[in-house]
Parts: C-alpha cells; structure tokens; sequence
C-alpha cells in the first residue's frame, strides 16, 4: 500500500531491479551519468531510500529489513561498489564522496544508529559493522586512506577518524 518508485536517468542504465513488500515506501534512483547496476530489496515500513550520482555507478546492493529506515549514496566521481544491509529501526546511514571510492560495506542492526563516511580523496576499502543503540560513526578522510575497518558493539559510541595525509590501515573495535 502506498507505494513510490521513481527512477530517474540523464545517462545509460543497464538494470534496475527492484523487490519492495511493505506500506510507506518511497525508492529514488537518480543518476547524470552511467549507472551499471542497482538491486534493491525493501521488507518494512516507512522506508527511504535514495541513489544520486553524479559520474558513474558501479553496483549498488540494498536489503532494508526494519522500520523508519532512510539510506543515502551520494557521489560526485566513481563509485565502484556499494553493499547495504540494515535491520533496525530508525537507521541513517549516508557515503559522500568527492573522488573514488571503491567499496563500501556496511552492516548495521540496532536503534538510533547514524553512520558517515566522507572522503575528498581516494578511499580504498571501509567496512563497517554497527551492533547497538545510539552509536554514531564518522570517518573523514582528506587524503588517501588504505584501510578502514571498525566493529561497533555498544551503547552510546561515537567514534570518529579524521587523516589529512596518508593512512595505510586503520582497523578499530569498540565494545560497550
């Protein structure tokens, strides 16, 4: 019931393939550019999910399994892979990027968790598991990051990485 999909293309956009069981939900796919690849797979209620960029989009996975969930990705350059899964209730999760990124993982099961990566360089990998209420994970990268690796199993964490030069690997696990 209630159901909006819009996709929106200025370029070439080979597949969109796009599952949605629920009520209330609302998927947008807009790109200038070329968009390889987009699945989506929606289960919930109140669900918002968004695809903007701006060059070209490799893959974009999405499995969305809750309530109140919004997922933003955003890229201005090339974006090779993106993989999302979120299981929860009230789950923001948002990828900015200003150059290349070449894959982003990221797992999120709780409440209230807001996750943020943003990178003005080269990002290599970031991946990401969030377990827990209230957590808020930021990295900011002005340079070229390697690695990034975080586990966040807790309550009430906000864990935030900022490299103005070259970072090889950065892996953090925080637990309660």
């Amino acid at each position: 019931m209630r159901v909006k999909s819009n996709v929106k293309a200025g370029g070439v956009q080979p597949q969109h393939n796009q599952t949605v069981r629920g009520m209330r939900v609302k998927s947008s796919v807009k790109a200038g550019g070329v968009s390889g690849q987009h699945n989506q797979t929606v289960k919930g209620l109140r669900v918002k999910s968004n695809v903007k960029a701006g060059g070209g989009g490799g893959n974009h996975n999405q499995v969305v399994k809750g309530l109140r969930v919004k997922s933003s990705v955003k890229a201005g350059g090339i974006y090779a892979n993106h993989n999302q899964t979120v299981k929860g209730i009230r789950v923001k999760s948002s990828v900015k990027a200003g150059g290349r990124s070449h894959q982003h993982n990221q797992i999120v099961k709780g409440l209230r968790v807001k996750s943020n990566v943003k990178a003005g360089g080269a990002s290599l990998n970031h991946n990401q598991a969030v377990r827990g209420m209230r957590v808020k994970s930021s990295v900011k990268a002005g340079g070229v990051s390697g690695q990034h690796n975080q586990t966040v199993k807790g309550l009430r964490v906000k864990s935030n990485v900022k490299a103005g030069g070259g970072g090889d690997n950065h892996n953090q696990t925080i637990t309660r």
